[in-house]
């Protein structure tokens, strides 16, 4: 999977162009996604439409989810 990414404003944050984030990526792309997460701390995805299952595996690319303590904002799917 080819990334392309452009910095936002000449600021801090980047954007990920063209990657629907619902689908498979590879082990480089992980790796080029956790880098420029790390170095500039914002990454946006435009434009995506994600259910919360798609959320959840993506997420699950970049580490383990921290525990949610206030039940109104807990998932019944994924705790």
């Amino acid at each position: 999977m080819t990334i392309e990414l452009r910095q936002i404003g000449g600021q801090f944050a980047f954007e990920a162009i063209g990657i629907p984030i619902w689908s498979q990526f590879d082990k480089e792309a992980v790796r080029t996604l956790d880098r420029t997460l790390s170095r500039h701390g914002v990454l946006v995805f435009r434009r995506q439409s994600l259910s919360e299952r798609e959320l959840v595996r993506f997420s699950k690319l970049f580490g383990n989810a921290e525990k949610i303590v206030r039940a109104d904002w807990a998932s019944s799917d994924y705790a």
